[in-house]
């Protein structure tokens, strides 16, 4: 077995290595050093030497996904939004990081937006665009479903923007509880006419919104 080299005390990417772990024999016989390493979140594991020198392996594998490459957005424009600050990352439970920028609305009103959506269009603006195209707000007898409706044709699909609640991809548009003059329908469902009224919720978070 050749003399391998050592690789204590070596970067790569985000992993620093610590120590000779041990070998690990592949099928064809062959020896293949494996390192103890330490990323900067603070995990240990063990790699092997071939796919920290090429490359491959940079990361413990276990860090957000958008850590290791999360690219600043700060005074950017996306159409109606310019990009003010970072916030506060939000970690959903499969150990995902979702990136939220506070971004200034040319109409003088801030919002928070996913990173994702800013870079694909899907938010242009704090909502006020949405409001600009409403065309005829003669809304009283439309009805729950044909509110519903309504307020996907002008604003669009709610699986375009992300949960208010918890950051994930939204499914539905869910009316706020605090506005004024909500209808009732006969199976205890509430709607209102304000097309502003509904927030976009994914479908857990609506379930328990509703129920709260």
């Amino acid at each position: 077995m050749s003399k391998s080299i050592d690789l204590t005390g070596q970067v790569f990417g985000r992993l620093t290595v610590v120590e000779r772990a041990t070998y690990q024999i592949s099928p064809s016989g062959v020896a293949q050093p494996r390192w103890l390493c330490r990323c900067e979140c603070g995990t240990v594991s063990i790699k092997r030497a071939s796919h920290l020198r090429s490359g491959s392996t940079t990361t413990c594998g276990k860090c957000p996904r958008t850590s290791a490459r999360l690219i600043d957005l700060t005074g950017q424009r996306f159409n109606r939004l310019i990009v003010v600050e970072q916030e506060e990352s939000r970690r959903q439970p499969d150990g995902r990081s979702i990136v939220m920028w506070s971004c200034l609305c040319d109409c003088g009103s801030t919002t928070t937006v996913r990173a994702i959506n800013l870079r694909s269009g899907k938010t242009q603006s704090c909502g006020c665009f949405w409001r600009e195209r409403l065309a005829d707000p003669r809304t009283k007898d439309i009805g729950y479903t044909g509110m519903h409706d309504r307020v996907r044709k002008v604003r669009g699909s709610a699986t375009l923007q992300s949960c208010i609640d918890c950051g994930d991809e939204a499914m539905d548009w869910s009316c706020r509880r605090d506005v004024p003059h909500k209808i009732s329908t006969a199976d205890g469902l509430y709607y209102s006419t304000d097309i502003d009224a509904y927030d976009p919720r994914c479908r857990p978070c609506h379930k328990v919104y509703d129920h709260g």
